[in-house]
């Protein structure tokens, strides 16, 4: 994999994750409703909570790739959350998934200390 890097997700990254989500193979595949427009992933990466956390996946500079890690507030499952990854069409089977992955346990494990994470594929 060429140039690749996982980073948080900006405010301004919003017309790139729309892209992801806009995918068809995405989009089939999906939990959330289908056919979110630009404005809702705009407001959605514009509010910052501190339980849900994104990542995005770039190649050379270009948003290919979104994670979602939502944490659980409830004092019982607080030590647990759950995450969904999608990666725009033309880039998937390549690995990206893997690395969003990879970043989300070292946020779970090393930052955040959560000790259960569900997995949600798209």
């Amino acid at each position: 994999m060429c140039d690749l890097a996982v980073r948080g997700c900006e405010p301004e990254d919003y017309k790139a994750v729309h892209l992801v989500y806009s995918s068809p193979r995405v989009m089939a595949e999906t939990l959330g409703v289908p056919f979110s427009s630009e404005q809702a992933w705009r407001e959605e990466l514009a509010r910052r909570r501190d339980d849900n956390l994104s990542m995005v996946a770039c190649v050379q500079g270009e948003v290919v790739g979104h994670l979602a890690l939502s944490i659980y507030m409830n004092p019982r499952t607080r030590h647990s959350g759950h995450f969904g990854i999608a990666v725009r069409d033309d880039w998937q089977g390549r690995g990206l998934g893997t690395e969003l992955m990879k970043a989300c346990l070292d946020l779970a494990d090393n930052w955040l200390d959560l000790t259960r994470l569900d997995l949600r594929v798209y």
